[in-house]
């Protein structure tokens, strides 16, 4: 119980920074760099928000699937294979 409730607070903390670097980020970043920058860099940070979602939840279903094992156990050259076609379809 104790363990859980640390790993609760863990990621909750994780989530404010996040949410806090971003506001920081929205307010400061416009002030900085011109609205033409800021607009490519919007439209970058949208393009790559697609690879987590163009994954088609491929990572999710690997991390599911061997998630009980030991990592002397698994198969190693199977892996390479799942990174090899992550990164190809990142690439795509």
């Amino acid at each position: 119980m104790k363990n859980a409730l640390k790993n609760i607070l863990k990621v909750a903390f994780s989530n404010v920074g996040v949410l806090v670097i971003g506001i920081a980020v929205s307010i400061f970043l416009p002030k900085i760099i011109s609205t033409i920058d800021y607009a490519n860099y919007k439209i970058f940070t949208l393009y790559t928000s697609y690879i987590g979602v163009l994954l088609f939840g491929f990572n999710d279903g690997v991390y599911l699937k061997y998630s009980g094992l030991d990592y002397d156990s698994l198969d190693k050259k199977r892996f390479r294979t799942f990174n090899l076609y992550v990164l190809i379809l990142t690439l795509i």
